[in-house]
């Protein structure tokens, strides 16, 4: 991804979510815990695991405008 080997954990998710966005697969769909690049406790479920899933929910203030103006431009950029 042209990324360094030192490069920052919330550079690295948004070097990949960049990378399904630009993939020619008619839908791209990322977790808003990926967007916004939350730890592995705010997981949506836990595979094999039967209780405890789906309760996860965003707090409010926490897609930042320049998260969103990032999405809008990965949008424009691909065609999304």
């Amino acid at each position: 991804m042209g990324l360094p080997d030192d490069a920052a954990p919330e550079a690295v998710v948004r070097a990949v979510i960049a990378y399904v966005y630009s993939r020619r697969a008619e839908t791209a769909v990322v977790p808003l815990q990926d967007i916004l690049a939350l730890p592995g406790n705010c997981r949506m479920n836990v595979p094999g695991v039967a209780e405890g899933n789906w309760q996860w929910q965003m707090d409010g203030g926490m897609l930042k405008l320049d998260i969103a103006k990032w999405l809008s431009e990965l949008c424009k950029e691909y065609g999304r």
